[in-house]
């Protein structure tokens, strides 16, 4: 289902985001500070992101996956920091797509034989790591590339919902895992309150909660960054008042460490491959299209929250192009996915510190801790690893449970629970199959509500550019009903067409008459091959009840399908073809007054011979025909002009015999016909009774007699004789009536 693009994002409050003007050393210590800052909070993210996928089995490698994140968090947020569209934006790896990664992990470890060495394990996930990495930059770049940014709008806002509520089900548990080393299965609830089990993951889903409300209440990017101090500082003061110490509480798995320094600083090197299950790496492509997927759809989300945050445009295509090349270097190293992190960004810019050397900043933090700060990650407490994760978690979970509550509508909110199920009790993988069916489901429920006819009118609502003689026009006003004009929109698909023929039976089992249904095409983009097959079934149908069809405005790859469909099913012959609208209601008048004189002739009813003062055309009032002497007969040729566009108009035309047609031109364009007149038609009227100039150019498509009256001789024959100018008058003001008649008629049923 089409998505609407975003407002234009609003102009930002510099007190709001802390943009201020600075000099000197206040400037260069607030770049610092905020640097230090954002680099602490991204090593943070990047500890996290490695506790995910290296857990349980791969806990020994835990050192090597973070040295891998912080690796790859320098290199993404130097790469965005530099090629990025707004100052200030901080990459860092991100725990969304990581939440699926650590379940790909945990299936290759469990995929792996049992005697498997350590190292295979480890080298089979971290290739896992790195093509995910590596395919999602390239996603990036191409998408980037062919400017294709703007696509995360048309996806389904339900169906993003159960994809980030799934996510967040996945950031929770995993969060709880790096705490407690339990995965979800069949016990995992005794698993959870196993003895001493509850003890280490309680405090951390508390400490959640704590961040979660906090971070809710006080909207400060700095928040997380004081409850993460809070909390380390609580854990190392009640370590002795518990009577703990590192040594007890490293064992129990408390800590993350200890680590050797050196075990940071490895990044997959070629001669490692050989250890890699490449059988199990190629199996986790589906699932690792998903991580790519959800990625890709939250690079966009970011980016353009950022954007409406800051008040800055942001180009999309080129946040793309930069975060994909970043992803390409990370994943050459065996990174984790990174890209823009709405927090870190928001924080430099209420700091006041939106600026490239801040960002520069705080990749060197990060590049110091990878170097020189494992000894110091080996006392980092599990809980408050898990414990940011789990908030993450909570926060996407109260979200989409909570606060799209009121958002969605009922049948949408079910959506995102269906998903949230699926990927709770069956997995994430099945999860997203379901996601993308249900997306299927709401496009096709959406846009067949959608109504495929864009106007429904008759021959009465609908009139081609063709004036015909007051006579004719009753004869037409007569048949007006028997046709039926379906003005089609859009793309015609299954759902959109079978409306359509229901529409048409609707009118047959309405017991009104048909003579023919006109389908406009002119507003369709396209139709599938069901579509065309329902109009094959209204080919049959018009034969069954003996109306004709008339296609107009159909395009080749159209007129393809249609062939296909129409011709098969035709019995009477195929319907007939025009190029334009006016062309096939003009048809259609000709027709239905073909049919009207054929009828009249029939019952031997004929129109009685004019009177001699007045050609036939205006031989039914006596008043009007005692008009026509005081008028200047004139002859036409074929080609002949009548009137030229930009004339003054000092005269008026009464049409006797033939016809003629009035046209606009323009500069550097095609001439464009407004209407073509037949006899018994008033010729500009509308100007001689306003005073403005010609509108159009008026000429004779064949041998025609007008009649002249020119402003002078009007002003002569009110004086002489008021009642036969008021008997023109009355004619004009007839005819003027009659076109708004119509045109209210026109406006009336196109609004229904």
């Amino acid at each position: 289902m089409m998505r609407t693009p975003p407002p234009p994002p609003r102009a930002a409050d510099p007190r709001e985001l802390g943009h201020g003007r600075f000099t000197g050393i206040e400037t260069v210590v607030r770049m610092l500070s905020t640097g230090v800052i954002v680099g602490l909070l991204s090593v943070v993210m990047a500890i996290s992101m490695a506790s995910l996928v290296y857990a349980g089995a791969l806990h020994e490698f835990l050192p090597n996956g973070i040295g891998l994140a912080l690796a790859s968090t320098v290199l993404v947020a130097t790469t965005v920091a530099i090629l990025g569209s707004v100052s200030g934006t901080v990459a860092a790896t991100q725990l969304a797509p990581g939440a699926i990664v650590a379940v790909m992990a945990l299936e290759a470890v469990a995929a792996l034989p049992s005697d498997a060495q350590p190292i295979a394990r480890f080298m089979t996930v971290a290739t896992l790591v790195a093509t995910t990495t590596l395919v999602a930059g390239a996603v990036f770049l191409l998408v980037g590339a062919l400017r294709l940014g703007s696509l995360v709008r048309y996806m389904p806002y339900p169906v993003i919902g159960g994809f980030v509520a799934g996510t967040g089900w996945l950031l929770l548990t995993g969060g709880v895992r790096i705490m407690s080393d339990v995965s979800p299965g069949l016990s995992y609830a005794t698993d959870l309150f196993a003895p001493g089990v509850a003890v280490r993951w309680l405090p951390g889903l508390a400490l959640a909660v704590a961040i979660h409300v906090a971070t809710r209440r006080w909207r400060h990017p700095l928040t997380l960054a004081a409850m993460v101090a809070a909390a380390t500082v609580a854990f190392y003061v009640s370590m002795p008042l518990l009577g703990g110490s590192l040594d007890s509480w490293g064992s129990l798995g408390l800590l993350l460490g200890p680590f050797p320094d050196s075990d940071l600083l490895r990044p997959l090197r070629a001669s490692d491959l050989q250890y890699v299950d490449w059988g199990i790496v190629g199996g986790g492509a589906v699932m690792g299209g998903t991580v790519v997927l959800v990625a890709l759809i939250a690079v966009l989300m970011n980016t353009t929250a950022i954007e409406l945050a800051t008040g800055r445009r942001a180009d999309l295509d080129r946040e793309m192009r930069s975060a994909g090349l970043g992803n390409l270097l990370a994943g050459s190293l065996g990174g984790p996915i990174g890209y823009a992190a709405i927090s870190l960004t928001l924080l430099t810019h209420r700091l006041g510190s939106a600026r490239r050397v801040t960002l520069l900043v705080s990749v060197g933090v990060v590049g110091m801790v990878m170097v020189f700060g494992a000894t110091l990650l080996s006392f980092v407490p599990t809980v408050i690893v898990g414990g940011v994760v789990c908030s993450l978690g909570l926060s996407f979970l109260v979200d989409w449970l909570h606060g799209s509550y009121a958002r969605l509508s009922r049948v949408e909110y079910g959506v995102v629970l269906v998903i949230l199920v699926t990927v709770v009790t069956v997995g994430f993988l099945p999860g997203i199959g379901v996601g993308l069916m249900l997306a299927i489901a709401l496009f096709v429920i959406d846009f067949g509500r959608v109504d495929a006819v864009r106007h429904t009118l008759t021959g009465s609502t609908s009139r081609s550019r063709v004036r015909w003689s007051s006579s004719d026009e009753a004869l037409l006003r007569q048949a007006s009903d028997h046709v039926m004009v379906l003005q089609l929109q859009g793309y015609l698909f299954f759902g959109s067409a079978n409306g359509l023929v229901e529409r048409v039976e609707r009118h047959l089992e309405s017991g009104a008459p048909l003579d023919h249904v006109i389908l406009d095409f002119a507003r369709v983009t396209g139709m599938d091959a069901t579509a065309s097959a329902s109009f094959g079934t209204l080919t049959a149908i018009a034969d069954s009840a003996g109306f004709g069809l008339v296609l107009v405005g159909t395009t080749p790859a159209i007129a393809r399908r249609l062939d296909r469909a129409v011709t098969t099913a035709a019995q009477g012959g195929a319907p007939l073809r025009l190029q334009a609208l006016d062309d096939a209601l003009e048809w259609s008048e000709r027709r239905r007054l073909e049919q009207a004189r054929s009828l009249e002739q029939a019952h031997g009813v004929g129109a009685a011979p004019p009177p001699p003062a007045a050609p036939a055309a205006f031989a039914d009032d006596a008043e009007i025909r005692a008009l026509f002497p005081h008028l200047e007969r004139l002859e036409l040729g074929a080609g002949r002009t009548c009137i030229i566009q930009g004339d003054a108009s000092d005269d008026l035309f009464f049409l006797a015999t033939g016809r003629l047609t009035a046209r606009l031109h323009a500069p550097d364009r095609p001439s464009v016909r407004l209407e073509t007149m037949h006899a018994g038609t008033l010729v500009g009227e509308i100007a001689f009774y306003t005073g403005s100039v010609r509108g159009a150019t008026v000429v004779a498509d064949e041998a025609s007699v007008v009649y002249r009256l020119r402003r002078s001789e009007l002003a002569a024959i009110t004086s002489r004789d008021p009642f036969v100018a008021a008997a023109m008058h009355r004619l004009l003001a007839g005819h003027l009536a009659a076109r708004l008649t119509h045109l209210q008629r026109i406006v009336a049923a196109l609004e229904t």
